[in-house]
């Protein structure tokens, strides 16, 4: 504080001064002046260190100590000198005996505020590391939050690069790459695969008659209605392109295809499809081809198969089924619907 500054100022003064008079005093006068500024001193730094390790400071415990060491042997030199105390080895060489008591404690205090200042050191060290640590960790967090919603988004992208913006079901570019993935799959693993090309019957009517707007609405409910009947995670509906739609059904043969085949048929030709307009009755056609892939075939020679049975069950009526027989090049063999 203010006041201990001022008053250490002087103390240090005063021992200045005493000092330079010592110089042209005599003996007498200035052994009497240095005992008086020594023991004023004393007093002076055994009061500061009680303040001191009152406040708190470990350290000021070792250096109350030694001043009082000091004062002690330096007053039991005084009072040898004015015989108070009788002149001995001990009361002679107490002040030496008091320097080398106050200088070890010295030394011990210097070792505590040594280890004090190591011991700062290394909680600030430990605390810098610490929030090192914690500043790497959130910015960790950051990343991965980060990272999560780059993914979120770059799927929510590619969910909007894959989806047919009319109809909500999947679009030809997923449709295309889908049937070329499967393909190859179960021809690897001789495993049979069907495909369904589904055509709105009498669909240009429609749009001619009541607008474009109305046949948006029936192939959205065209478009519900088939992704409804194909129940197994593996089956995919698609927009094939126009008001054509295609079914993907894995690890599906002839007779499975023909029962989810009727089953789309059935849901769009039994219940009138609601429009802007009110509610209109529609009907689909729909082509299958069901087979084991090679692999030598390609998505290409599935459609086209499909496609021609579609073309006859169009040429056959509408509102049926049809599958194309590939060991006979021709749809003859197909089933008709029920």
């Amino acid at each position: 504080s203010k006041p201990i500054h001022s008053i250490q100022n002087v103390v240090v003064s005063s021992s200045l001064i005493v000092a330079m008079l010592t110089l042209v005093l005599p003996y007498n006068l200035s052994i009497r002046l240095v005992i008086a500024i020594a023991a004023i001193i004393c007093s002076w730094g055994l009061g500061l260190g009680v303040f001191t390790w009152h406040r708190g400071l470990a350290a000021a415990r070792y250096y109350t100590v030694a001043w009082a060491m000091l004062l002690i042997s330096a007053l039991v030199l005084v009072l040898s000198k004015v015989h108070i105390l009788p002149s001995n080895v001990i009361t002679e060489n107490a002040i030496q005996a008091g320097t080398l008591l106050e200088a070890v404690l010295l030394s011990f205090a210097m070792a505590e505020r040594i280890n004090q200042e190591r011991a700062l050191r290394f909680n600030a060290q430990q605390q810098a590391l610490q929030s090192q640590t914690q500043a790497r960790e959130e910015l960790e967090l950051r990343v991965t939050e980060r990272t999560q919603e780059l993914e979120e988004a770059n799927h929510k992208l590619l969910e909007l690069s894959q989806t047919d913006q009319l109809t909500g079901i999947k679009n030809r570019g997923f449709l295309d790459l889908y049937l070329d993935k499967q393909i190859r799959r179960f021809a690897e693993s001789q495993r049979s695969m069907t495909v369904l090309l589904i055509d709105a019957d009498h669909f240009k009517p429609i749009n001619d008659t009541h607008g474009h707007q109305v046949g948006d609405d029936c192939l959205q409910e065209i478009a519900r209605r088939v992704e409804n009947e194909t129940r197994w995670p593996g089956d995919v509906a698609a927009r094939y392109g126009g008001e054509e739609f295609c079914v993907i059904l894995p690890d599906t043969g002839l007779a499975g295809a023909n029962i989810v085949a009727e089953r789309i048929r059935k849901s769009v030709a039994e219940a009138p499809v609601n429009t802007r307009i009110g509610p209109l009755n529609l009907s689909v056609s729909i082509g299958g081809y069901a087979a084991i892939p090679n692999t030598a075939q390609e998505p290409a020679d599935f459609l086209s198969y499909a496609d021609k049975a579609l073309y006859a069950a169009k040429g056959n009526g509408r509102n049926q089924v049809q599958f194309f027989n590939a060991s006979e090049s021709q749809t003859d063999s197909a089933l008709p619907h029920s």
